[in-house]
């Protein structure tokens, strides 16, 4: 999405969820899927919860999988 709007990608995840918040501010559209605080929401999740602490479920990573299923959609519907 980074590139369809222009923006160099973003290596880091701040700087994802900083351009993510710079695009919010920008276009409606964006700021309506919430796609900078769902980011936030997912990299807690599984990667904080997940892989650091190990503390997820099969049955919440399931779920948590299919968030990130409806993130991409969502974003590829840009």
């Amino acid at each position: 999405m980074f590139l369809k709007k222009n923006l160099p990608l973003a290596r880091r995840h701040w700087e994802r969820r900083k351009r993510l918040e710079e695009l919010e501010s920008v276009d409606p559209g964006i700021e309506n899927l919430g796609l900078a605080d769902r980011f936030s929401a997912r990299d807690h999740n599984l990667h904080e919860q997940g892989f650091y602490e190990g503390i997820l479920d099969p049955a919440t990573v399931k779920i948590e999988f299919k968030k990130v299923e409806r993130y991409i959609n969502d974003i590829k519907s840009l």
